[in-house]
């Protein structure tokens, strides 16, 4: 129960740094101040890779489960169509 509201409120101050760092970028680019736009630059990768994991850990997990459970069915239809290509191409 405490765990889910730790969560929502990390979700919350992650979302509002990412729309603070929006209005900055929006700002610097406006204003055309060079050095404004560098720290905002730097704040953008620092959020993205400290905030990308907490707002879609979840659903990154969820499609990497999704990718490696189908992957190999993937793999076998793509060997499949090489070779009904290569058969067809000799029948021609």
């Amino acid at each position: 129960m405490i765990r889910n509201a730790v969560i929502k409120v990390s979700k919350t101050l992650a979302s509002f740094l990412v729309f603070l760092d929006t209005i900055g970028i929006s700002i610097a680019l406006l204003g055309g101040n060079t050095w404004l736009c560098l720290l905002m630059g730097i704040a953008t990768v620092i959020l993205y890779v400290k905030v990308n994991p907490i707002l879609f850990g979840d659903y990154d997990r969820k499609r990497k489960e999704k990718i490696e459970k189908n992957g190999k069915s993937y793999w076998r239809v793509g060997q499949i169509r090489k070779e009904f290509q290569n058969d067809r191409t000799i029948c021609l």
